[in-house]
């Protein structure tokens, strides 16, 4: 592999890391499930392997173990520290045997981090060739974030109790979108803001709400108001930037906390939101009898607000603009 910054420190991470298989598993199962694909893997890559921590296709657990960087996918990832996808990987010529072998014709990786550090992957792969559309790179990125947390955990379990690490585990994941849930999206979320605070850049909290869905759920079955909200999710995903956090905190309630980008780009965030749930609703949304509203707040690293205040002002906003929009012309 070519050299990282730090790369003894970093390799030394990714070979102590032993963190629990059955804590790991899950994950991969859920990667697979959410992107639909009959492949998804966890792996730690450290200066000589790529170690296959959770391998799971539809088949079963794949009996993959270790990989020599070589021909390891995952080690270019580590490498170039960002997602990579079919091009990038599989055309290289020392990983075309690797590719034939296994029989993979699109993949998709994303780095998993310590301390901002690319110590793992986790992946996903098909034996055809198919794109990879930006729902599933989110999905895939909250999955990562999520990885890193319970290998974090991992490790401070094996040093001296200097500080006690909040448990996460694939349970923090709501299991009908993969959206974090409320506990998960709050723990990584005040970790974004004391980050934020300390290099005074400024968040935005988005918040949708989806009304009606019990209702819904009471008049047509759970099947089609699962239905109606998992396409609401995947709109939702479509807009995600890179770092963004997105969380389900309660049944009809989704969030969004990424980086104040003013005023010009939190309007155009929600106009996109709106816009897309418009061309949701003729088909699915109308008849169901739910309805969409959301709102923003933002967040100053010198204001020295909470989370949960945060959540209040996002609220009253999506209130405000639900009563502008109905109030006559």
């Amino acid at each position: 592999m070519p050299s990282l910054p730090d790369e003894s420190r970093r390799s030394g991470r990714a070979r102590d890391l032993q963190p629990d298989a059955a804590t790991v598993e899950p994950i991969a199962r859920l990667a697979a499930a959410l992107a639909g694909t009959p492949i998804a893997t966890v792996s730690l890559v450290d200066e000589a392997r790529e170690r296959v921590l959770a391998a799971w296709s539809h088949g079963g657990a794949l009996p993959l173990k270790e990989v020599p960087v070589a021909v390891s996918f995952a080690a270019r990832v580590v490498d170039a520290d960002s997602p990579r996808s079919d091009a990038q990987v599989l055309d290289q010529p020392d990983l075309a045997d690797a590719a034939d072998l296994l029989g993979v014709r699109a993949w998709l990786g994303v780095p998993v981090r310590l301390d901002g550090e690319p110590v793992g992957v986790i992946a996903v792969a098909d034996h055809s060739p198919r794109d990879w559309p930006a729902a599933t790179r989110a999905t895939l990125s909250d999955l990562a974030e999520l990885t890193g947390r319970l290998l974090a955990a991992s490790e401070v379990r094996r040093e001296p109790p200097r500080e006690r690490a909040v448990p996460v585990s694939a349970d923090s994941l709501d299991a009908a979108t993969g959206a974090l849930g409320r506990r998960a999206f709050q723990t990584l979320a005040h970790e974004r803001m004391s980050a934020s605070r300390r290099e005074r850049v400024g968040l935005m909290l988005i918040l949708v709400r989806l009304d009606g869905v019990e209702r819904a759920r009471e008049r047509v079955g759970g099947g089609a108001a699962d239905a109606a909200v998992a396409e609401v999710v995947r709109m939702l995903r479509s807009g995600l930037g890179e770092r963004d956090l997105f969380g389900r905190v309660a049944a009809d309630t989704f969030v969004i906390l990424g980086t104040d980008g003013g005023h010009v780009d939190a309007a155009r965030r929600l106009g996109r939101i709106q816009l897309g749930f418009a061309e949701l609703d003729e088909e699915r949304f109308r008849p169901l009898g739910m309805t969409l509203r959301c709102g923003l707040a933002p967040w100053d690293p010198a204001g020295g607000i909470g989370l949960d205040q945060l959540y209040l002002r996002a609220d009253a906003s999506a209130r405000d603009r639900a009563r502008m929009a109905a109030a006559p012309a």
